[in-house]
């Protein structure tokens, strides 16, 4: 509720209010129809372009870490992976922590990642790019596993599913 007198938001019966229901899908409508609600109450025009400022906060909200990338399907031309040492190592990352990649020399690679050392096996896509699959309340299928490499060694890996904020490079 708005005190339409002070401007402070607080109950008070008989004072203004707005209830905004949708069965739509989430594309920020009802935030934007309340908050302009308002703000025309509060300012007697609206202010700010509500829709176009919650659709972005809903997008964003939104995101659920699905890959672009279908890593079910390697491509036609794939390229081979290189040997198993130019990946293995323990790689750093300031905010996720370290994560170690290792081989049980059959050609098999996984990463261990996370304070329950979860392991992850690791499916060549194409090249420098492996892929796994997610797990726990938020995964998403299978998610890219990217490799760089500069003489001869991984250098950096990159995780897809945790670099939607530009986190998930691991360095050593």
């Amino acid at each position: 509720m708005i005190d339409l007198d002070s401007g402070s938001q607080r109950r008070h019966p008989g004072r203004l209010g707005i209830v905004v229901l949708t069965n739509g899908q989430p594309i920020g409508v009802p935030e934007a129809v309340a908050a302009a609600f308002f703000d025309i109450a509060q300012n007697g025009k609206q202010t700010v372009d509500w829709l176009a400022f919650y659709r972005k906060v809903v997008q964003a909200a939104a995101y659920t870490g699905i890959s672009p990338t279908n890593y079910a399907k390697p491509p036609a031309n794939a390229t081979p992976a290189k040997a198993d040492d130019v990946y293995t190592g323990t790689y750093a990352n300031e905010y996720y922590g370290p994560v170690t990649v290792a081989s049980d020399n059959s050609g098999n690679l996984s990463m261990t990642l996370g304070p329950q050392k979860m392991s992850f096996p690791l499916r060549q896509y194409t090249g420098d790019t492996f892929s796994y699959q997610t797990q726990g309340e938020k995964a998403v299928g299978l998610s890219g596993v990217t490799f760089h490499t500069h003489s001869g060694k991984a250098t950096s890996v990159t995780i897809e599913h945790l670099n939607a904020n530009g986190l998930g490079t691991f360095s050593r």
